[in-house]
């Protein structure tokens, strides 16, 4: 019978490596080893990347000792990605490896991920053509809907996206954007025919994901995450519904990063590829029984999505899985 696995996010292993004080840290480690009878506990490439991050020669002697660690965390398990050559999807196995040889093999990867592009949309998707005089002087699409002939489709997102994502820690662009944002919605509402001269079904759509931009709610979030995704997919050529697990939640967990409610500021420590490395974490997460992560931005965005999509993973902070083992 295969064994399920449980796992656990970078901090949780460097909590059970160095316990802080006062947090009951120094059960995890046993804990870990109890659980390991019953489930696999394995490493993945976004744990290694979390090292290679911090990686010099200041650092070496001790993201070596982490990495003697590991195996005592894993058992060298690890986290694969098997492609499926006859429908090019992917699965998620576990595989016993060589944590060492691995980290070796990001460290020639890992100096292009400073610099690393966020690409918000593949090209192509469906185009909405845009009565571009309806819209105010100070409209965020605007410049970019004049600069595309007035039509609404992925390029034009992407654009203000990127925007969106470029001023993530400036909470006036934010209240502008809202702003904007909330008169697209009504307009689309009250005045169906003029903004957007396209069927019923396609306002309705792009209606959902500007509204979802607009929300302050999470709770209000949640409620139109689901058909936020889909437009979201649309506008890229996608059919959300033809999508594997995997590529929902890359979806799901990428659309909250334009919610000031999940996004997390970006600064030094905190750039893009470490927003990235979050989302690996949180896919090879994908089939666990248990994930656990001490990162609450992270652990909020789990849950919303492991919720819209159905999924079995339930997502747990260290105090509630040192809880429910207890």
């Amino acid at each position: 019978m295969r064994k399920e696995y449980i796992y656990l996010d970078w901090n949780v292993i460097q909590y059970a490596k160095n316990p802080r004080q006062g947090r009951m840290d120094e059960t995890l480690a046993p804990l870990i080893k109890r659980l390991s009878k019953k489930y696999r506990i394995p490493y993945s490439e976004a744990h290694l990347r979390d090292l290679a991050s911090g990686f010099s020669d200041k650092t070496r002697k001790y993201v070596y000792d982490d990495l003697e660690f590991l195996p005592d965390i894993t058992k060298s398990d690890a986290i694969v990605f098997l492609r499926n050559e006859q429908n090019g999807q992917d699965s998620i196995g576990i595989q016993p490896r060589n944590c060492k040889e691995d980290f070796a093999s990001i460290l020639s990867e890992i100096k292009n991920e400073e610099n690393i592009d966020i690409k918000f949309f593949p090209s192509g998707g469906v185009g909405f053509s845009v009565d571009i005089s309806m819209l105010d002087q100070e409209d965020v699409f605007l410049e970019s809907l004049k600069n595309n002939n007035g039509e609404l489709n992925s390029s034009v997102i992407s654009q203000v996206l990127q925007e969106l994502w470029d001023n993530q820690n400036n909470p006036d662009f934010y209240k502008r954007f809202r702003r904007q944002v909330q008169k697209v919605v009504e307009h689309l509402e009250a005045r169906p025919n003029t903004l957007i001269n396209e069927s019923t079904t396609a306002r309705s759509e792009l209606a959902q994901f500007f509204k979802y931009l607009s929300l302050e709610k999470e709770e209000e979030i949640e409620e139109i995450f689901l058909p936020a995704l889909a437009a979201f997919a649309k506008l890229s050529g996608r059919d959300f519904e033809r999508l594997s697990t995997g590529e929902k939640m890359d979806l799901a967990y990428s659309l909250l990063d334009f919610q000031p409610i999940f996004s997390e500021k970006v600064n030094k420590k905190n750039r893009p590829s470490n927003q990235l490395r979050d989302l690996k974490h949180f896919l090879s997460a994908a089939n666990a029984r248990i994930f656990v992560t001490e990162d609450a931005g992270s652990l909020g965005k789990s849950r919303l999505v492991i919720r819209a999509l159905g999924m079995r993973v339930k997502a747990l902070n260290v105090s509630e899985f040192i809880a429910r083992f207890s």
